[in-house]
């Protein structure tokens, strides 16, 4: 999904090992971890110094580092234990901002899981992938509108 975009910011929320945000990086990405776990956040730094992937991992609350990047973020892909309230996870997402205009969220869940999510006071377009008992839902943020100018006329 990254390959055709040009790199940006990744930001891996829930990272576990970090694959997510290690993959983004080998393909150009600057990616940031975040993971509640100091187990897992040890290994995907293990795993980042083993690639040689310059990578920030962070020890942190992912909805707490989602609104510190506030407009930051061009793709934040957040999986989390699948126990946890995930329509409300990923509302909380949303509304934290992080992605800029034009940017995206993927959100890992069960592929039974449907959610009715919103996006600054909108119904939000999403793209539901599945793949098994796993599925992606894929927001859009809408790219800022160009201010109205001179056309030269």
């Amino acid at each position: 999904m990254l390959a055709f975009d040009p790199p940006g910011l990744f930001l891996d929320l829930y990272a576990g090992s970090g694959a997510l945000g290690l993959e983004a990086a080998s393909r150009g990405w600057r990616a940031i971890c975040v993971d509640r776990s100091r187990e897992a956040v040890e290994v995907a730094r293990r795993n980042a110094r083993t690639l040689g992937l310059d990578v920030d991992v962070r020890l942190g609350d992912a909805l707490g580092s989602a609104r510190a990047l506030r407009g930051r973020v061009d793709v934040c892909s957040a999986s989390p234990p699948y126990p946890d309230d995930l329509p409300a996870i990923f509302q909380a997402l949303l509304d934290s901002g992080c992605v800029r205009p034009g940017g995206r969220y993927v959100l890992q869940h069960p592929s039974c899981l449907e959610m009715r999510l919103r996006l600054a006071d909108a119904a939000a377009p999403a793209e539901l992938r599945r793949y098994g008992s796993n599925a992606l839902t894929i927001v859009r943020v809408p790219p800022a509108e160009e201010p109205a100018g001179d056309d030269g006329g």
